[in-house]
């Protein structure tokens, strides 16, 4: 048990891995409730690591991912991808993109929170990327859609949510 822990966590944050999260979609593709997914990337995140160091830069990551853990959103399923990079998952529940907007404005404002470190008051932005996941479909499929909306957040000026085309 204490080794499927190891492998299913990420080390520094203590959140969800990749692998966990692959385990989790598959455990969901039974499930008729579409997904909404959101691919997060910290903005100045780089700058941080740069001008405070790597420890900081730890801390900050550690701090982001328990502002994830403490969303309230029913059935929320926060991931560590890998170095800035974040994932959420939730059920979609009739949520209008309207609603999902507001969400991912929510929590970006939430990430762009200044993080007291010590004396240190370090602040980084977020952009997402969100698709909507049917049963139906590879969940890579939407996990990607997601990925290329996220692009889109970056080159619109960051600090902001942009769904993939389909569906908007």
């Amino acid at each position: 048990m204490h080794f499927e822990l190891l492998a299913n966590r990420d080390a520094l944050t203590g959140l969800s891995n990749r692998v966990a999260l692959r385990e989790q979609l598959n455990q969901l593709h039974a499930s008729k409730e579409p997904y909404v997914f959101f691919y997060i990337d910290l903005d100045g995140f780089k700058a941080v690591n740069d001008t405070y160091g790597h420890a900081v830069g730890d801390e900050l990551l550690v701090e982001v991912a328990q502002r994830l853990r403490t969303l309230t959103i029913d059935d929320i399923y926060p991931v560590r991808l890998s170095g800035d990079e974040f994932f959420l998952m939730f059920p979609r529940h009739e949520r209008s993109i309207q609603d999902i907007q507001e969400i991912g404005t929510s929590i970006i404002d939430t990430l762009s929170t200044p993080v007291m470190l010590g004396l240190l008051s370090v602040k980084v932005g977020a952009s997402i990327g969100a698709s909507i996941w049917s049963p139906a479909e590879p969940p890579h499929v939407a996990i990607e859609q997601a990925d290329d909306a996220l692009y889109r957040s970056k080159a619109n000026g960051k600090k902001r949510l942009s769904f993939h085309e389909s569906f908007e």
